[in-house]
C-alpha cells in the first residue's frame, strides 16, 4: 500500500471515528494494521532467508568466535571460583 492510499485510509479512519461509525472505523483500522503487519513479516522473511542462504560475513564469523571465547572464559572462571569455594 503506498503512502497516499495509507494516508487517505488513516484519514478515513479518523473521520469514521469522528462520525461515530465504529464498525466502519474497525474495518479500516484492521486493514491498516494488517498491511503494516504483513509488511513487517515480509521484511523479516527476507532477513531470515538471507541469513539462511547467504554466506556469513567475516564480521559475523568474528563476532561468533569472540562470543564463544568469552563463554569459554566465563566457564573457566566459574570452575575456578567453585574450586576455591570447595577448598
Amino acid at each position: 500500500m503506498n503512502e497516499d492510499n495509507q494516508e487517505m485510509t488513516i484519514n478515513d479512519f479518523i473521520n469514521a471515528v469522528g462520525e461515530k461509525e465504529f464498525n466502519r472505523a474497525e474495518s479500516i483500522f484492521s486493514s491498516v494494521l494488517g498491511d503494516k503487519v504483513n509488511t513487517a513479516l515480509d521484511a523479516e522473511k527476507v532477513a531470515v532467508a538471507s541469513d539462511i542462504f547467504n554466506e556469513p560475513l567475516e564480521d559475523e564469523t568474528d563476532l561468533e568466535s569472540e562470543l564463544e571465547s568469552e563463554l569459554e572464559e566465563e566457564d573457566s572462571e566459574e570452575e575456578s571460583v567453585a574450586e576455591e569455594d570447595a577448598a
